[in-house]
Formats: C-alpha cells, sequence, structure tokens
C-alpha cells in the first residue's frame, strides 16, 4: 500500500471521505473536527464545538453538510461553506458511536452506548424513530444503500436488520418521545456468529454483502439475499479486536487494536478469501477506516494521527514500448488511466 498522507494529531475516532472534494472529515479523540485537503496536505479547517470525543461523521452525498456525533451526547449538522454549526440534535443518553446520512431521505441515524439507535430528520430537527435496538452499546448502525432497511451491531453479540420502509409515510410530531420502531420491524436477528461483541457493520457499494468485525479477531462477510443471509469468514490474522471493517470494490479492509490494517481479496474460485495486503505501525492501534473506491483510496485513523493511502500504486502517466536499442527510435504511448461494562474506548 503506498501512504499519500500522513498526518500527526491527536487520537482519530471518526473518518469519511468526500466524494467529490479531495477531503477527509476526521473526528478526534479531543472533540475536534478537522477537513484535510489529502491532495495538498493541508488543513482545510477545524471545528470546536463539541464537548467530547468524536467518533461518528460524515459528509452528505449532495449539499455542503456535515453530521457529526460525540461523547457529549449530541449529533450536529455543519455547513461547511459557511463554516458553522447549523443546529444541535438532542436525545441520546451516553456517548454517539456513530452517525450516517441517508443519501435519499433527509434522515440521519445514530447509534449509542444507550443501548438505541435514533434517526432523524435533519431539516425538520425531529427525532423521527427511535429503536430500542440491543441488551448493549450500540456500536454502529447504518442505511442500507438501496433497499429501505437498517443494519445495527452491538457489543451484546448481535446483529439486527430493521424494515424502515414505513417510515416515509408516517407524519412526525415534534417532541414524540416513544419507541417508534419495534421487534415486529425486526427482519433479522444474527446472534451466536460471533463469540464477542461487535463494533462494526458496513454494506458493499449495491448493498448485496455486509461485513462485521467483532472483539473475537474475526470479520465475517455476509451475503443479504431476499430470504437468505450466506456467511463468509474472512482468514483469522488480526490478534486483537477488529474495530472497523469497510469495502473497496471486491476488496474487504479491516483494522485493529492489533496496530494492523488488511487487505482481502477473493481468491481464484470466489469462495473464500486471501489476504491481500497489510499495513502495521509500531506502537500505534488503529481505530477507524473509510474509503473511497472511485480513487481506490483507503483512509486509517490511529492512535497519533492519520494514514491515507493507495492500495496500489498508480501506474506510470505513459510506457514506452519496443525501444530495443539507442538507433530504434519508434515508441508507443499506452496511457492507463470491561466486558458488561467495560471500559470504553
Amino acid at each position: 500500500m503506498h501512504v499519500k498522507l500522513d498526518i500527526r494529531s491527536a487520537r482519530v475516532k471518526g473518518l469519511c471521505f468526500h466524494r467529490s472534494r479531495p477531503w477527509v472529515l476526521c473526528g478526534l479523540h479531543t472533540g475536534v473536527v478537522q477537513i484535510w485537503d489529502y491532495r495538498m496536505s493541508t488543513l482545510v479547517d477545524t471545528y470546536s464545538d463539541h464537548g467530547g470525543a468524536v467518533r461518528g461523521v460524515d459528509f452528505h452525498i449532495t449539499q455542503p453538510l456535515f453530521c457529526t456525533g460525540s461523547d457529549d451526547q449530541t449529533v450536529k449538522v455543519w455547513n461547511y461553506v459557511n463554516r458553522r454549526c447549523l443546529y444541535t440534535l438532542v436525545g441520546h443518553m451516553d456517548y454517539i458511536r456513530t452517525t450516517f446520512f441517508h443519501e435519499e431521505q433527509p434522515w440521519i441515524i445514530s447509534s449509542s452506548d444507550d443501548y438505541t439507535v435514533r434517526i432523524w430528520n435533519w431539516q425538520s430537527r425531529v427525532c423521527i424513530a427511535n429503536l430500542p435496538a440491543h441488551h448493549h452499546y450500540v456500536m454502529c448502525a447504518r442505511f442500507h444503500p438501496t433497499r429501505e432497511l437498517v443494519i445495527s451491531c452491538s457489543l451484546d453479540k448481535t446483529v439486527r436488520v430493521w424494515d424502515i420502509g414505513h417510515l416515509r409515510f408516517r407524519k412526525q410530531e415534534a417532541g414524540i418521545t416513544q419507541d417508534l420502531l419495534g421487534s415486529s420491524d425486526i427482519q433479522v436477528t444474527l446472534q451466536g456468529e460471533h463469540a464477542k461483541g461487535i463494533n462494526w457493520v458496513a454494506f458493499n457499494d449495491n448493498g448485496g454483502l455486509f461485513a462485521t468485525a467483532s472483539d473475537d479477531h474475526t470479520v465475517v462477510v455476509w451475503y443479504l439475499g431476499n430470504n437468505e443471509l450466506v456467511k463468509k469468514f474472512l482468514p483469522r490474522e488480526h490478534t486483537d479486536n477488529v474495530v472497523c471493517v469497510s469495502f473497496l470494490k471486491d476488496f474487504v479492509i479491516s483494522c485493529s487494536e492489533d496496530r494492523t490494517v488488511r487487505v482481502f481479496g477473493q481468491n481464484a474460485n470466489a469462495t473464500g478469501y486471501n489476504t491481500v495486503s497489510v499495513m502495521r505501525r509500531d506502537m500505534d492501534r488503529f481505530w477507524i477506516l473509510s474509503t473511497l473506491p472511485s480513487c481506490n483510496l483507503i483512509a486509517a485513523g490511529h492512535d497519533t494521527g492519520l494514514q491515507v493511502f493507495k492500495l496500489f500504486r498508480e501506474r506510470p502517466p505513459f510506457l514506452m514500448v519496443g525501444v530495443a536499442s539507442p538507433s530504434r527510435t519508434a515508441t508507443r504511448c499506452t496511457t492507463p488511466r470491561c466486558r458488561g461494562k467495560r471500559l470504553r474506548r
């Protein structure tokens, strides 16, 4: 893997690439939010309104917005053009682990150590759904990229898939506090597949696959069909808690407290995965990943900063083919373009 950016900072707990600008959004353990230009290796902006570690960050796909979730129990929505916080969403009762925008609806999903998942309308600034999802910290929750589903994972060792198709047709009022999704909305519950708590869940681009990362040192890839789930275990090569997992085209990327980022690719007959590459640090644990498939970029946050790297080096701008001796001048240009109530990390 070829390092493109290496930044020193406080511990990085949240990361997100911008879809069109050469930016990466970082949430720091100090409560600071930063935007870095990874091409120029320059700091674009800094935001300091949160009162605790920022673990959840996400750019909106079309609007000049990003959202953040913090240990101060708030979700904030920001405008990076005006460089200010637009509003703060209050409702969670403990640390917020992740925040993600919906790609079509004006929604944000957040997961929390208060054992719940909440869905917010960021235009009306109202919580439109409270999912009493789990029996332990909810480490990650995400919208499916193409279907009206939500997936969540927890330290209670379960993954839940929720049907949220009816949310668009519900008229929500400010001040609603009751649970708006219940057990009848759960499509699938995965239990017993991981021996310890589950830290992260991620979909691939078309939503046909999702992956889970766990404190049992494993990563599992699942095929999400209409009526079935098929699992594939990745090689068990991590030696400590696997804290994040992401897809980059056909590759699966994972990072761990064992100080490594590992890249797995499918084997020749597509029946399993093999290790393709490993990035290792001597002293720093990795905490978070983000990928940008259009540029083959991976961002990884660790104890003392951030790295952005390409999975493979760029090809040369042109290749000289057929040059056998100094007298031969013909060339051809080919341009490829504590468990239970453990200490919280």
